[in-house]
């Protein structure tokens, strides 16, 4: 079966708007690795010649609807956010197991009823994986930068995010399902400081071909984030569904629905929150 893990899941709840440009709760490329995310619908055969790089850009727009959007303990200051994202990256092959990845991305987000808590934002990261062999688990470490900031330009939060992780995937059903789980663990140097964390984060799924060019992928996932200069802890769980559909060979879209729910020491910071994302990527 051609290579679809991790990517759809890791999208939704890496990315979901909720929330994600306040320096209280902003996550911004925490959920599994960036190299992580760029496999996004990966479905060609895996380039293995080393220093043969390959591109991706994409374009996604998120709707979410979240409950406590003004962060001040009240879910009934409910709003509708929508969110699109541009991202572009690359990644190479360096021989021997190894492979580098690039990725950027900016977004902007707009609270329909809530418009002063609209953001806009830049992230990205650099990561580099290690796998002896396909059958044995991947290993990576990364650096991931954020920055986000209001509509008339003052900051609201920006960090450093050092990850370090490791991601496997089982194929079976004569290859046309592939179960796959991994783990992240990320520290944050953020300004304010305020915002400074360790994240720990477990991702599993399958995914499932329906068709030739169909496939079908349920995620769940666990992260808890301990905030080092606060009295603050975080536990998120996001369970989702995620359609992907192969137009040609380099081009691709796909369609996922997300409910999240982040339960937190302060309860100024409790929210739920369900979204749609609708999304395009092209890979040369």
């Amino acid at each position: 079966m051609r290579t679809l893990i991790f990517s759809l899941a890791a999208v939704a709840i890496a990315l979901s708007p909720v929330q994600a440009g306040y320096e209280e709760t902003l996550s911004a490329g925490s959920y599994l690795s960036d190299s992580a995310r760029a496999d996004l619908g990966d479905i060609r055969e895996v380039n293995t010649q080393a220093f043969q790089p390959t591109f991706r850009s994409s374009f996604r727009a998120d709707g979410t609807f979240t409950s406590n959007a003004r962060l001040q303990g009240s879910h009934s200051s409910s709003d509708l956010i929508f969110q699109p994202t541009l991202e572009a990256g690359m990644n190479i092959p360096l021989g021997q197991g190894f492979d580098f990845d690039l990725v950027g991305r900016i977004e902007n987000a707009t609270y329909a009823d809530h418009g002063s808590r609209s953001f806009f934002g830049a992230s990205g990261g650099a990561t580099l994986t290690y796998r002896l062999a396909t059958r044995l688990p991947r290993f990576y470490i990364g650096a991931e930068p954020y920055w986000y900031g209001r509509m008339d330009g003052d900051r609201l939060s920006s960090a450093l995010a050092l990850t370090a992780g490791t991601d496997h995937d089982w194929t079976f059903n004569r290859g046309r399902t592939v179960a796959f789980g991994g783990y992240q663990f990320s520290r944050y140097y953020a300004a304010p400081s305020r915002d400074d964390r360790d994240a720990h984060q477990v991702l599993v799924g399958v995914t499932h071909q329906l068709r030739d060019r169909l496939f079908i992928q349920p995620f769940y996932s666990i992260r808890y984030e301990d905030f080092s200069t606060r009295d603050r802890s975080d536990v998120r769980h996001a369970f989702g569904t995620s359609l992907l559909y192969q137009f040609t060979e380099n081009i691709f879209g796909n369609m996922t629905g997300t409910y999240l729910h982040n339960a937190s020491s302060d309860d100024l910071f409790d929210y739920t929150s369900a979204g749609l994302t609708l999304g395009v990527t092209v890979q040369f």
